[in-house]
């Protein structure tokens, strides 16, 4: 496609234009057979001429057109929530849920040092109030916890990264602590007051980096009334998640 573009704009250049060939020809004359040659020739040594000046001007966007990852993303449920369930339960209850995004890169090249990190949170304890940023994390730009600070996702790759979580009461324990009766909502990447964990509306918003230089930006949407439901089918109810891009 990108030859065909440079014969067609050389072709115009160095024939049709006023400034081409086509000006020297007088159509009253006959051509001879090396002059015709000489023509055509020189036609497509202006065709080359202005393809090698495109490509090394622009060698390095050339090939990032043919040749580039492509980073997409989207949560592992469709809830937003899957549930951690031990299996050797009589009666199967859920012991954490997590919310999991998938990121896949669908591109041609492979995606160097991918990083993902949180550009702000905004918060609320209750429905219908404003949402206001957590003061405690204002450009703080923190990492999320992953496989290491720069991820490498070959073509047609994907993985998983948390993004937050909740435990069951009394299942999480802190050292010289009584065990937390309450379940609190843990964000991957920064860690939130208790009473910025128990209920409420967050906004987070995330981006994620990698070695090209590209990015892409999402904000995920958490509405908890701050009780526990031992399934994910009553859980849903009460906790709701959504993924938007930016």
């Amino acid at each position: 496609m990108l030859c065909l573009c440079f014969f067609i704009v050389g072709f115009f250049v160095g024939i049709i234009s006023k400034f081409g060939l086509w000006s020297l020809i007088d159509p009253t004359k006959k051509a001879g057979l090396w002059e015709v040659i000489n023509y055509v020739f020189s036609s497509l040594g202006a065709i080359g001429t202005c393809a090698a000046v495109v490509v090394a001007l622009g060698k390095e966007s050339i090939l990032r057109y043919f040749s580039h990852p492509n980073v997409e993303i989207g949560l592992v449920d469709e809830d937003g929530i899957s549930e951690d369930i031990d299996s050797e339960q009589q009666t199967p209850q859920a012991s954490c849920y997590n919310c999991v995004l998938r990121i896949k890169n669908s591109g041609s090249a492979q995606a160097r040092t991918c990083f993902a990190a949180i550009e702000h949170i905004r918060y609320a304890d209750r429905k219908g109030k404003t949402l206001r940023e957590i003061k405690d994390y204002q450009n703080n730009n923190t990492q999320l916890t992953w496989e290491g600070e720069g991820v490498d996702l070959p073509k047609g790759i994907s993985k998983e990264i948390r993004l937050f979580y909740i435990d069951a009461p009394g299942s999480s324990v802190t050292p010289g602590e009584q065990h937390q009766d309450i379940p609190l909502l843990e964000i991957n990447g920064f860690k939130l007051k208790d009473n910025q964990s128990k209920k409420g509306v967050w906004e987070i918003l995330y981006y994620i980096s990698y070695d090209s230089g590209e990015h892409i930006r999402f904000k995920l949407s958490i509405d908890w009334d701050g009780t526990w439901k031992s399934r994910k089918t009553e859980m849903k109810e009460v906790l709701k998640v959504k993924l938007e891009m930016q």
